[in-house]
């Protein structure tokens, strides 16, 4: 969707219809976004493993109220700048916390609920 898009910084596409997997939404590298802002669509699909890879600088990620599914992603860690990660009400498979979102440094804000979490009790404190 925005790989040519090479310039931008913060995309903000919120309560939209849109539709399709995240993972081929996802497909570009783009060093300089640092804000992506998709929630109350219809996205669907499994979120990539290597969300960050191709958005190094990427410092707000949210995708509240959309259809993703399959497990929540555990390489959170790779997500260096990361301050703010919104994934509140979605459909992500039955599991605990991802163990890498405690060593998200630099995260201020973190929206988890209404995602099917469970296991024991989890400190994000190392």
């Amino acid at each position: 969707m925005f790989r040519d898009l090479t310039q931008l910084k913060t995309v903000v596409l919120e309560y939209n219809q849109l539709s399709g997997n995240m993972s081929s939404i996802l497909q570009f590298n783009n060093s300089l976004l640092q804000e992506l802002h998709l929630s109350y669509n219809n996205l669907s699909g499994h979120l990539p493993s290597n969300i960050c890879h191709g958005l190094p600088n990427l410092r707000v990620f949210d995708l509240f109220h959309n259809d993703l599914s399959g497990d929540m992603p555990t390489v959170w860690h790779q997500c260096e700048e990361m301050e703010q990660l919104h994934l509140s009400y979605n459909n992500f498979n039955k599991g605990p916390m991802p163990a890498g979102i405690r060593n998200m440094t630099k995260l201020q804000q973190l929206y988890l609920s209404c995602n099917n979490m469970e296991g024991k009790k989890f400190s994000l404190t190392t």
